[in-house]
């Protein structure tokens, strides 16, 4: 698949990775190699002034990058999109709690954001300094650091982000919220448990179709379908079918809510015009 994009493919030694697989690294679906990013300076070279675009692996582009790749980006800021949980931290009940808590941690004002890592453009040089003080600020705080990576970028990013428009990170989430008018999605970002190469689900049928399509193309036994079992598939139907219902019951006054706060944020955001 490399050699027919093209693509240069450079291993990464795990070991480097082995400290923070203890009992802080707080368990969850992702595992210690999101921690690779803040490695590529010490795995890649690149000349002065080239910029980098980071993309997590459970993304899927929808329309072509070249936009997104020709955005104007100052020479000392990062784009990264808004996460889902800067739209829960005003969330009455145990999730907005959790959310305003975790923030304190951290030591960050949620009002001024905080940005999803999944998706990250700017100059290299500019990664270079932030991944070393993310690292650091990671190993001295791994225990407090829920979402890994992002904690820890967020925690020391300061004035050095600009907001990206979701529609080059679209959040799961983000889909039953309907705003996909307000940013249309250009970039999928699959995270949380619903993986659409994992099986087929109503809400991602045609994501998983496409991943299908790709894999049935590759003679290979290192590309595992790795599927779900079928009835960890059918839970997880229920589940999303379950939260749909939610949203436009019991919760609606929250979904206009986060709406509203959504389409101020989108308006705030830099994108391709």
């Amino acid at each position: 698949m490399a050699a027919d994009l093209g693509a240069n493919v450079v291993a990464m030694d795990a070991a480097q990775l082995e400290e923070f697989s203890d009992e802080r690294f707080n368990k969850t679906h992702v595992p210690p190699s999101c921690l690779a990013r803040f490695f590529l300076a010490e795995n890649l070279s690149a000349p002065g002034g080239r910029r980098m675009l980071y993309v997590d692996g459970d993304t899927l582009f929808l329309a072509p990058p070249a936009p997104l790749l020709r955005l104007g980006v100052a020479q000392d800021k990062l784009l990264l999109a808004e996460d889902q949980s800067f739209f829960y931290r005003r969330d009455a009940g145990p999730t907005g709690a959790a959310v305003r808590r975790y923030f304190g941690d951290l030591g960050i004002d949620g009002d001024k954001g905080y940005g999803n890592s999944g998706v990250i453009l700017g100059h290299w040089e500019t990664w270079r300094q932030l991944s070393v003080e993310a690292l650091h600020y990671l190993r001295e705080n791994l225990a407090i650091c829920r979402y890994h990576d992002q904690s820890a970028i967020n925690a020391v990013i300061g004035g050095r982000r600009q907001r990206l428009s979701a529609s080059w990170n679209f959040l799961v989430p983000f889909r039953d919220w309907g705003v996909q008018r307000v940013a249309p999605p250009h970039l999928m970002h699959f995270a949380g448990a619903e993986k659409p190469w994992k099986g087929r689900l109503r809400s991602s049928a045609n994501h998983h179709a496409t991943y299908g399509d790709l894999l049935d193309g590759l003679d290979s036994e290192h590309f595992s379908r790795g599927l779900w079992p079928e009835e960890a598939r059918k839970g997880l139907e229920r589940t999303i079918l379950r939260q749909r219902i939610k949203n436009a019951t019991v919760l609606r006054p929250r979904m206009r809510a986060r709406r509203r706060m959504f389409a101020e944020t989108e308006a705030e955001a830099l994108k391709p015009v």
